[in-house]
């Protein structure tokens, strides 16, 4: 029975950290020289999201 609970407690890890790898890829943290980022937030609370430069809708280079 310990077994099984091991097993389903190792698949949930590896799914919430699967998860969390594929949802902090567009992050603005990991932009770099020469990205675009879209504001999707506000002033307040900014929420930058890393998009194709040429996307549809406002973005901005990322310079230094």
């Amino acid at each position: 029975m310990k077994k099984v609970f091991k097993g389903i407690a190792v698949v949930i890890v590896l799914i919430m950290g699967a998860v969390g790898y594929f949802a902090s890829r567009d992050d603005a943290d990991q932009a770099a020289v020469g990205d675009c980022l879209k504001s999707n937030g506000t002033t307040v609370t900014p929420d930058l999201q890393v998009v194709e430069c040429g996307a549809a809708g406002p973005s901005t280079r990322w310079s230094r």
